[in-house]
């Protein structure tokens, strides 16, 4: 018997293990235990361990990345963070309908202009006829500003949001990489 970890003498087939941390001896095999908030940099890319066995919190009781959740920083000496990736919903103002509401479901971590961050794009008959600019209301909501440069007929305009740098919420957890679409009249 050998794993990476141990060092067989032979012809004896005697083995001295010696355990990374996070791992555990048992039966001169290490062996990760779920639950104690460590985390060997030896286990699988989808194994997490936030410290606890409780499912529902990202890190299911058998230390596995649940649906839909992204667990980070976890290793040899902290436990996994786990969370829902913030979403983002794109709305129209009900009292200005020139105004895109940019919500995102988390407070962001957004150091630099979203201009930077973000590609705008305004779908309409010539988009060349309208400007926008983007103003922070909070480190939740922005506000998208959509303005003809001359007068025009109305007109259905379709507006893309689609991160072009990771973004990521306060907790480091990165806002999923879409475009996400607005159909507005």
């Amino acid at each position: 018997y050998s794993s990476p970890y141990s060092k067989c003498m032979l012809p004896e087939g005697l083995c001295i293990v010696d355990c990374p941390l996070g791992m555990v001896k048992i039966n001169n095999d290490c062996v990760e235990v779920c639950g104690d908030g460590i985390k060997s940099v030896f286990t699988p890319e989808d194994y997490c361990d936030d410290g606890n066995n409780n499912d529902h919190d990202g890190c299911s009781s058998d230390c596995h990345v649940e649906p839909g959740y992204v667990c980070i920083n976890g290793g040899p000496t902290q436990a996994d963070y786990c969370s829902l990736p913030p979403h983002l919903t794109l709305e129209q103002s009900k009292e200005n309908l020139n105004i895109i509401l940019l919500k995102f479901s988390k407070d962001m971590n957004l150091q630099k202009d979203i201009n930077d961050l973000a590609k705008i794009t305004l779908s309409a008959t010539d988009p060349s006829l309208y400007k926008y600019s983007i103003k922070r209301l909070d480190n939740r909501i922005f506000e998208v500003d959509i303005s003809p440069l001359k007068s025009l007929p109305a007109q259905d305009i379709i507006i893309q949001f689609n991160p072009i740098k990771l973004v990521t919420d306060t907790a480091g957890i990165y806002i999923l990489q879409d475009i996400y679409t607005l159909h507005i009249k």
